[in-house]
């Protein structure tokens, strides 16, 4: 199946130090490696070149790249849709969010709790919380009907109570039009914490559903993301899964002494997941991307 939809890494710096952090090895290997203008350059055409009409700059943090703003002009340029990653490290500032925020199409900005004392303890960082309050407050300010937000967070033993009032606050900014709620993936960071991190599948799914039907009430979208659907109910309305598109992943990476970009396609959301057998017998086999493949 065709790839339309481009991830590119552009950063392989933060600010954060999230316990969760899937990236967490590779921005430690690459750190100080971002991708040179010319690399982004070559990238964004060549791909426009091939059909590609969506691209989204991810990272480590890519507003803390002064790639990002080269990264974003020229996409447009080119005829790219634009969606960008972020903690809103660098969105909080009003000017920033000014001079960029009409590069953008879509944001998706983390959240991992509804208080500093969670967010901050969570990402590693004080301040964080009061970060992501300016960035959605500027947002809602300065484009709350075009820009397509997108929330995204963690589901963890942490935060799973409060995240209820952090749904029920977010959800009343216009901006926001849909939230991702996720199962940690076991990498990076997250593989070695799983255990102190991640819920019992099927209680995370009961409670991923629970929360569903908080942020479907106020009238938004919600999109769960590595839950095998199986633990939950009705997925093909709220599986991430059931509504993946094939995208192609443009990364750092390094072999043999040489640096270099490294593309990686993806049709079905099936990192670091697998089947047990009786997923065989499941009427969901063919769209479920199945169950993470858990340290040991």
């Amino acid at each position: 199946m065709k790839a339309e939809r481009l991830e590119f890494h552009i950063s392989y710096q933060c600010c954060n130090h999230c316990i969760f952090c899937s990236e967490k090895n590779r921005l430690k290997r690459f750190h100080g490696l971002n991708p040179t203008f010319r690399e982004i350059a070559d990238v964004l055409k060549k791909k426009k070149a091939e059909g590609f009409s969506y691209v989204t700059f991810t990272g480590g943090e890519p507003t803390a790249s002064g790639n990002l703003p080269f990264s974003l002009k020229l996409a447009k340029l080119l005829g790219y849709r634009t969606a960008v990653t972020t903690n809103g490290y660098a969105f909080s500032d009003i000017e920033y969010c000014r001079k960029y925020l009409p590069l953008c199409d879509e944001i998706i900005l983390s959240v991992h709790g509804p208080s500093a004392e969670i967010h901050d303890r969570l990402t590693g960082k004080n301040g964080n919380f009061e970060r992501f309050r300016k960035t959605i407050g500027n947002i809602e300010k300065l484009d709350p009907e075009r820009i397509y937000l997108i929330t995204n967070t963690l589901l963890l033993k942490q935060n799973a109570g409060p995240l209820a009032e952090l749904y029920n606050m977010i959800c009343r900014f216009r901006c926001v039009k849909q939230c991702i709620l996720s199962n940690p993936a076991p990498e990076g960071g997250a593989f070695t914490e799983y255990d102190s991190i991640a819920m019992p599948l099927h209680e995370a799914g009961k409670r991923a559903m629970e929360l569903a039907g908080i942020v479907k009430k106020h009238g938004k979208i919600i999109k769960l993301f590595g839950f095998p659907a199986c633990v939950l109910e009705n997925p093909q309305e709220c599986s991430n899964d059931f509504f993946w598109s094939p995208k192609v992943t443009v990364e750092r990476s390094a072999a043999k002494g040489i640096t270099g970009l490294r593309e990686v396609y993806s049709e079905r959301p099936v990192r670091r997941r697998h089947y047990s057998r009786k997923c065989s017998e499941c009427a969901y086999r063919e769209k479920c991307g199945g169950f993470f493949n858990l340290p040991h």
